[in-house]
């Protein structure tokens, strides 16, 4: 991602270049980036985004489309993503999050006792660990299926579960190829029966859910309400919401948020407390204040300096490390003027290690995230800004911190590996090769 910054302005910190026809800017400042990003016309009386949409891109749609459905917000567009948007931010409402803290802290503490019964003291990735974790939780969070992966850790992941995995590694696999036949999803080809077979098993599951809802057979119950239920109740101002196909596409689009991500999160965060012993003495200071259980929604503002882990762990490795924007009406960034239809690069992981606003950005320094007022807005997106953010980032950032501190209060993490390397894959950023660590239980 550094090469961003070798070819953009040394004082105005953009770049632009040609894709076929269509002309592209890459901004690196965190102040264009925040001029981008919340930039407002008003027409009629109306608020409109300048930049709140990405430029369809067919091939890419396909992909994304046979992956998570047609009304899966992450393909929509216009007036229909406005629509899914609006239900999407009613149902991942903040206030109901205190009631999944149980279901982390218990999922990871599972995962707790594998490790500790079986891989202790043997150099392990613990990427496919964290996939537990995160594949567990966000299915019963979801639409309350528990995927079980935890319950024994040596088995890996259910059918399920490793049939959503092969769908997204097929997903990225095919959108960077270039085999024309990967577009024609309907040939008799072994990929394309393996691909169906996958999206039939997992979406299924999803339906079947939906049904027992829908039918009253399974007993609502408030205390362990989940994504599913509020997303049938959603509704906007005409009273219209989600049908049958649209859900099961939104709960593929929250398993695939919801899992990729958070589990690279940990990933990056647990190596990185593996090479800086320091960090995680004072990590492990803080997690011995907390009660000897399961953590609980009441122990979350003990967690400060696990929060910050967390945070800068994104800052150093976010895993989504670019984002574009299309523009939809002109812009004036500094003098330079940005015509309509320009696509706007944000190179994330390039702006969160930009000297201009970090001190010693190569350095995992978790303390820069005490006073979070101190740092210039703009500088710090990895869920992205504006319209098209991640609209589940504060359950993305719950999730990491809750299983975090339940992961680093049970071992003592020293690294195999090392350095942290990370390569592309598709439009994620994986540790490349897979960081080792080692793992002792603390008494």
């Amino acid at each position: 991602m550094s090469d961003f910054i070798a070819f953009c302005d040394k004082d105005n910190g953009m770049c632009g270049f040609m894709i076929f026809s269509n002309l592209a800017v890459i901004v690196t400042k965190a102040e264009h980036v925040r001029k981008v990003t919340s930039s407002l016309i008003v027409l009629n009386l109306k608020v409109f985004h300048l930049f709140a949409h990405r430029r369809e891109i067919p091939t890419a749609k396909k992909h994304m489309d046979n992956f998570l459905g047609p009304n899966s917000l992450v393909s929509l567009y216009d007036s229909r993503w406005t629509f899914h948007r609006k239900l999407m931010f009613k149902a991942l409402q903040y206030s109901k999050y205190p009631l999944f803290v149980d279901v982390i802290s218990t999922t990871t503490a599972k995962l707790v006792d594998g490790l500790r019964t079986n891989y202790q003291r043997k150099p392990i990735d613990m990427l496919p660990f964290f996939k537990m974790v995160t594949f567990d939780v966000i299915g019963k969070v979801a639409f309350g299926y528990d995927f079980e992966s935890t319950k024994d850790i040596t088995k890996g992941l259910n059918d399920v579960a490793k049939a959503f995995e092969f769908l997204l590694e097929e997903q990225s696999r095919r959108s960077y190829t270039i085999n024309p036949f990967s577009m024609f999803y309907s040939l008799p080809t072994p990929s394309n029966f393996k691909h169906r077979a996958a999206r039939s098993l997992v979406r299924s599951k999803i339906e079947e859910m939906i049904r027992l809802r829908r039918s009253g057979q399974v007993a609502r119950n408030e205390a362990d309400e989940d994504f599913l239920y509020r997303m049938m109740d959603a509704k906007d101002e005409r009273g219209v919401g989600l049908n049958d196909e649209e859900l099961t596409d939104e709960i593929m689009t929250i398993m695939f948020g919801g899992f990729d991500t958070t589990s690279l999160t940990l990933t990056y965060a647990a190596a990185l407390l593996g090479l800086h012993p320091a960090k995680q003495e004072r990590l492990f200071e803080e997690l011995k204040q907390l009660p000897p259980r399961d953590l609980k929604h009441e122990d979350m503002p003990a967690l400060t300096y696990c929060n910050c882990v967390v945070k800068e762990a994104l800052r150093m490795f976010p895993p989504a490390p670019l984002t574009v924007r299309a523009a939809d009406s002109d812009l004036d960034l500094d003098g330079i003027k940005i015509p309509a239809g320009t696509d706007i690069w944000i190179p994330i992981a390039c702006i969160q290690r930009d000297p201009t606003s970090w001190a010693d950005p190569d350095d995992f320094v978790p303390e820069r995230f005490e006073n979070e007022r101190d740092i210039p807005k703009g500088s710090f997106i990895p869920f992205s800004l504006g319209d098209r953010n991640c609209i589940g980032q504060k359950f993305a950032l719950l999730e990491a911190t809750v299983a975090l501190a339940t992961f680093s209060r049970a071992f003592h993490i020293t690294a195999v590996t090392a350095d942290v390397k990370t390569a592309m894959a598709g439009v994620i950023q994986r540790p490349v090769p897979p960081f080792l660590v080692s793992l002792e239980a603390r008494k």
